[in-house]
Formats: structure tokens, C-alpha cells, sequence
């Protein structure tokens, strides 16, 4: 079979040019060309020129491929890219990973330990490099075909290429359809030339603007006026090949030099990195937290709880009479509600020497301070709370008079006790709770906490209760 050489496929291009645009109005001659290049190295086969009625200039440029030159039609998967790309993809998971992770406590240094941190560093840039590749290497962006590639280097108002009928052995070569793809999606035309020199279109360019001003306009000569003329370029070559060993990007005159250089990438991936650098390096200057295995905790509060005996009721007196017939002595609460009145002269003294805020608007919250005082909050105070707690319940009150009385009764009796108003809970309810100790996360553990306060201070039954409440 009868190859036609590329010179051969110029000519028949440029002809073609000229009976495609003879009816394109016009002014002035008609100047077409061959053989044109830049002085940074851009190449066209065909150059075809002319004046529009307006007074501005038309261009029109061929890149035509014969079989001897068909790699500059095929595509090749840019692998190099694809690679940093998906590696990058996976760096910036990781960073989101890690920025969650710390946010709400998963995996973290102080509580994950180096080792564990870094393998999860390492699992997820493996794992998610190989879920990006997998998505994203079917993508036009890593196809890139040399003719392409160079037609987006500069502006012309059309661009075609011409190829051999040869250069695809059949109509429905993967080559041929992505060549036709890119050629629609970027606007550029396609014209077929046969053994017997006919050329037929395949696709005509796109009338309409589809870079818009993002290419530059280039000045083309003929191929020895812009060797001359890229002269001073040479002094960059060393430069150039050592910069694209580092980014990718081809500084030869070979069909693979428009590849895309992955630079970018590689910054990406620094700043990714020093993300992750900056929250583990945080994450190591916190002070360690010590976590507890909550059902050994419990299990152990178990334990402590079938061990431990209650105060005997009954003592032991050295003495010859004991009166077997004695009033039996009421249990630590009840004593400390009854009789402290009697001392305590003028409530207002004592609200003031225990609540700070006494006399002003009364508080929802009251905490048992270390000082010997009740701290006092408003509902905001559980509003960094969330789920059902579990209180033990001492009583509840009508009023914040009440409350109060009963706060100082118990703390005159070396109690703490706390006060919660029901309306943070609940709008339409107004009471007021005293509960000993603190919330519980876990109703067992609050009823084994309230188990050894009855035993402790001999409560009857049924004086502490464990109430549950929805934050």
C-alpha cells in the first residue's frame, strides 16, 4: 500500500484551505505558506492568511500528519501526571482526615501514640492514591495528543489537521475517536486526505471563540529565519532540561515537549504536608490525657461496691448501763434539715455569706465550690452537654428560697449538694432539684455511687433517687 508523505499531505491541505475559504469575504490578497515556525519553537505546516472587510486579520493553520508521523495524532496517557495527581488527591484526603480527627479527638498523638498515627498517615495516602487513580485515569486530561497540544499554544481564528486515510487502520480506532473528541471539544477542524489526494472534511472548527483571550498571538516565519532567531533561547537549554527532570515538563523538540508539568502538584503536596506537620506537631505539645476503659471502671466500681460494709448502727460503750430503750438516731439528712433553723438566726446573713450573688436576680445552677460557696450559673452552663445524664436526687423544691436553705443545711453538715432549676429542661417545669455528687453518664454507675453515699450516711430507703434528664 502506498504511503503519502507529509509534504504531499501540506499541499493538499493548503489547497483544500483555499477552496474552503474562497467565498469568505475579503480585501487584499490571499498569503499562503508552508513550513512556519516561532521563535520559541511553535511549528505549523500550513499557514493560510488574508484581510477581513473590517480591516482585521484572518488566520487559519494546518498541522498535517502523514503515516510515518501518525504519533503526532495518537494519544498518549500522561502517566507521570496521572501519578501526581492521584497522589495529591490522597495527600489532601489525608489532610482532611487529620483535621477531623483532631477536631473530634479519633486519632490523635496523645491518644493514638506515633505509631498508630503515622501507619494512618500511610494507609490513607496508599488507600486513597489508589481510589483517585482508579476515578480519575479514564480522564481527557491524561490523553494528550501532540497536534493538539500545540494548536493551544497560539491564537488563530481556525485550525485544522490533516491526516492520511492510512494513519488509522479502521473508522472506529480508539485513536481516531479521541482525536475527534478533542477536536470538537477544543474547536479545532479535521480533514482526511485519500490515497488518490482527495480531502474530505471530518470536522469543520468551531466559528466562535472557544479559549477566549487566554492564547497569545505568534509570529510565524519561515523555518530558518526562526532558527536564527531563537538563537538567544539556547543560552535557557541546560536550564531547561534541568527543570524538567524536577516538574515533567519537556524542553525538546520532540511530539511529547506540550505535555502538562505537574509543578503545581508538587506544591500542592508541600503544603498539604506541612498541614499535616502543623497538627501533629500540635497535637504533640498538648499535655497527654489519660482515657478510661469505661466498663473496667465500672467493673471495678462493681467490685467496690460488694466489698465495702456499711457503719455499724450500734457502738460498743465502755460502761456498765447501757439504756437498750434510747430514741434511735435519725439518719445524717434528716438531721441536717431538722434543728438548723433553730441556730440560724437571719437567713439573709447566711444567703449572703454563701451565695455572691444574693440579692440580685437568682441564678438557674448552683455548684458547690471548694471555698465553701455555691458558684452560680445560668442554663448556658449545659448547653455543652448533650444526651441523657443521670443524677442522684436529694429532693426537689417550689422555690429558690427553699433550695437555698436546704443547699446551706447540707453544706453546715460537711454535704455538698448542688441546685438545678427544672426550666433549663423544660420550660413549662419550675423546680428546683438538689443533687449530691455530679452527673453520670451511666445510670449503674450513678446507682453505685448513691449505693455507698446510703450506706455512708445511713440513709433510709428511698431518700436518694436517680433521676435521668435529656441536655
Amino acid at each position: 500500500m502506498k504511503h503519502l508523505n507529509e509534504d504531499i499531505i501540506k499541499r493538499l491541505g493548503v489547497r483544500f484551505l483555499k477552496e474552503h475559504y474562497k467565498f469568505r469575504p475579503r480585501t487584499g490578497n490571499t498569503v499562503t505558506s508552508l513550513d512556519q515556525e516561532t521563535s520559541d519553537g511553535i511549528i505549523t505546516d500550513g499557514l493560510f492568511t488574508f484581510i477581513l472587510e473590517d480591516g482585521s486579520p484572518f488566520l487559519a493553520t494546518l498541522e498535517a500528519t502523514s503515516f510515518e508521523s501518525k504519533e503526532e495524532v495518537y494519544y498518549k496517557r500522561q502517566k507521570d501526571l496521572l501519578l501526581w495527581d492521584s497522589m495529591i488527591l490522597s495527600t489532601f484526603l489525608s489532610v482532611i482526615f487529620f483535621t477531623l480527627s483532631h477536631h473530634y479527638d479519633w486519632i490523635t498523638i496523645n491518644k493514638s501514640g506515633w505509631p498508630l498515627t503515622i501507619l494512618t498517615l500511610i494507609l490513607l495516602l496508599g488507600v486513597g492514591f489508589y481510589i483517585a487513580k482508579s476515578l480519575i485515569k479514564n480522564l481527557q486530561r491524561y490523553r494528550y495528543i501532540y497536534a493538539i497540544e500545540q494548536f493551544k499554544k497560539y491564537h488563530a481564528d481556525e485550525q485544522w489537521i490533516a491526516i492520511a486515510d492510512d494513519v488509522f487502520d479502521e473508522s472506529t480506532n480508539g485513536y481516531l475517536e479521541e482525536l475527534k473528541t478533542q477536536c470538537v471539544r477544543n474547536g479545532f477542524g479535521l480533514i482526511s486526505v485519500d490515497e488518490d489526494e482527495r480531502a474530505r472534511i471530518l470536522i469543520t472548527p468551531s466559528r466562535q471563540e472557544v479559549f477566549g483571550k487566554e492564547r497569545a498571538n505568534k509570529m510565524f516565519s519561515t523555518r530558518d529565519e526562526a532558527v536564527h532567531a531563537s538563537k538567544t533561547e539556547k543560552v535557557k537549554g541546560f536550564w531547561n532540561k534541568a527543570i524538567s527532570k524536577i516538574t515533567g515538563k519537556r524542553s525538546d523538540k520532540s511530539v511529547s515537549r506540550y505535555q502538562r508539568s505537574f509543578t503545581s502538584q508538587i506544591l500542592l503536596g508541600l503544603v498539604a504536608l506541612l498541614i499535616i506537620s502543623g497538627i501533629f506537631y500540635k497535637e504533640s505539645m498538648e499535655a497527654p490525657i489519660a482515657y478510661v476503659n469505661e466498663k473496667k471502671y465500672e467493673k471495678e466500681l462493681s467490685e467496690i461496691a460488694k466489698k465495702s460494709k456499711p457503719e455499724t448502727s450500734d457502738y460498743l460503750i465502755d460502761s456498765s448501763y447501757v439504756d437498750r430503750n434510747r430514741e434511735k438516731v435519725k439518719p445524717y439528712l434528716e438531721v441536717a434539715e431538722e434543728g438548723v433553723e433553730e441556730n440560724q438566726g437571719n437567713w439573709d446573713t447566711e444567703f449572703a455569706r454563701y451565695f455572691d450573688d444574693y440579692g440580685e436576680e437568682y441564678a438557674e445552677i448552683y455548684i458547690a465550690s471548694e471555698e465553701g460557696k455555691y458558684v452560680s450559673y445560668d442554663c448556658e452552663r449545659f448547653f455543652n452537654y448533650s444526651g441523657t445524664k443521670y443524677m442522684i436526687q436529694e429532693g426537689t423544691y417550689d422555690n429558690v428560697t427553699s433550695a437555698r436553705k436546704q443547699l446551706i443545711r447540707l453544706r453546715k453538715k460537711g454535704i455538698n449538694a448542688n441546685c438545678l432549676w427544672t426550666g433549663c429542661l423544660n420550660e413549662d417545669d419550675m423546680e428546683f432539684i438538689i443533687f449530691v455528687d455530679f452527673l453520670f453518664d451511666q445510670k449503674k454507675e450513678a446507682g453505685v455511687i448513691a449505693t455507698n453515699f446510703k450506706r455512708r450516711f445511713q440513709l433510709e430507703k428511698g431518700r436518694l433517687k436517680i433521676r435521668s434528664i435529656t441536655l
